[in-house]
């Protein structure tokens, strides 16, 4: 199975984190392609997947866990270090298993301005969680990222379908469970919202 890797050279020097001004940020957003990544947390005997509400944007809506990772960093840390700061799970980066790469081209953005677009392309982890894990994460979300009142819901194929999520989530679903089937909506992901 591929797995990411970072290649460096012998004399590279890691990257100090630098967080930028809101000015700066903005136009970075508009220069440069984000580099983020995100979790989807698994329960595999149910064949489900854990999914929070988000209340930023982009994607204000159900997702994954995640964020963006600094300059230089490798993607497990930055896996680990996002999981530990939106759930409170401090969770062995071994167990993250490399799933693909995707790409977004999300229609609005946090930052002002906010009717500009975001690009991100993103590692995908999968992670294989216990009921005690999900109740951790669950009541231990990033306010300023989550919606706490839902905490972390479970989908299953049908319940995926029924709420009507972004393609990713359901290719992403297909692809964990190739045996399964989400019966797709007519109509695509709520473009309107």
């Amino acid at each position: 199975m591929f797995k990411p890797v970072l290649y460096k050279e012998k004399t590279a020097i890691p990257l100090p984190r630098k967080f930028l001004g809101e000015k700066e940020y903005a136009d970075a957003l508009e220069t440069f392609v984000l580099v983020c990544t995100d979790c989807i947390l698994i329960n595999q005997k149910r064949r489900t997947f854990y999914l929070a509400r988000r209340r930023s944007k982009p994607m204000s809506d159900w997702w994954f866990i995640g964020g963006r990772s600094f300059g230089g960093e490798e993607e497990l840390s930055s896996m680990h270090r996002c999981l530990k700061r939106e759930t409170g799970l401090d969770i062995n980066p071994e167990r993250f298993q490399f799933l693909t790469m995707k790409r977004y081209l999300f229609k609005d953005r946090q930052q002002a301005p906010q009717d500009k677009s975001c690009d991100s392309l993103c590692y995908i982890f999968a992670i294989f969680v216990t009921d005690e894990e999900i109740a951790i994460a669950s009541s231990n979300l990033d306010p300023e990222e989550y919606d706490a009142e839902f905490g972390l819901k479970e989908f299953n194929a049908e319940e995926l379908a029924k709420e009507g999520v972004f393609p990713s989530i359901v290719d992403l679903y297909e692809y964990v469970f190739p045996d399964a089937v989400v019966r797709r909506p007519a109509q695509t992901y709520k473009e309107e919202q």
